[in-house]
């Protein structure tokens, strides 16, 4: 079930409210029905994307790196990876407990790749829960992670 909300003191939305819940009636069945058939994907993303995410506060910034997509290590210095591990260190710790909120399919356009976007909460030690975002890409058979970010500041 799906609750929609219109901002009626907004002129657009309130000139156009019909049209804007038939697009909405036409568009939320389909958009459940493709993230439907994307489940097994995102389970099977969301295990690498725990392993991924626990080795970015306990491996190398190398090893990080050499498991990440192609696009991900042009961009990343091995010592800009380190950096940002230690920033994370500092700020939480390594997390205990690493849970799959949310997942989202993007698929491909003249100018994107499809890509696959995975919302992690985590918890740590010193009392906080913060968010990870990890994008996924498809290289030759595999997905691989071209992006993260993180955020821990979130007290329980």
């Amino acid at each position: 079930m799906y609750k929609i909300e219109y901002d009626l003191t907004s002129p657009a939305v309130a000139n156009n409210l019909e049209s804007l819940t038939a697009g909405f009636r036409r568009f939320i069945p389909q958009l459940a029905k493709d993230h439907l058939e994307k489940d097994a994907l995102f389970s099977e993303l969301a295990a690498e994307g725990r392993v991924w995410l626990q080795s970015l506060y306990t491996a190398p910034a190398d090893a990080v790196l050499s498991s990440s997509a192609i696009d991900l290590r042009e961009v990343t210095a091995p010592e800009k990876m380190a950096d940002y591990q230690k920033q994370l260190a500092a700020e939480s710790g390594a997390p205990t407990v690493i849970n799959l909120v949310r997942a989202q399919y993007y698929k491909k356009t003249a100018d994107t790749p499809a890509l696959v976007a995975l919302q992690f909460l985590q918890a740590f030690n010193n009392n906080k829960n913060g968010f990870a975002w990890l994008t996924f890409t498809k290289q030759g058979k595999q997905w691989k992670i071209v992006g993260v970010r993180t955020e821990a500041e979130h007290t329980r």
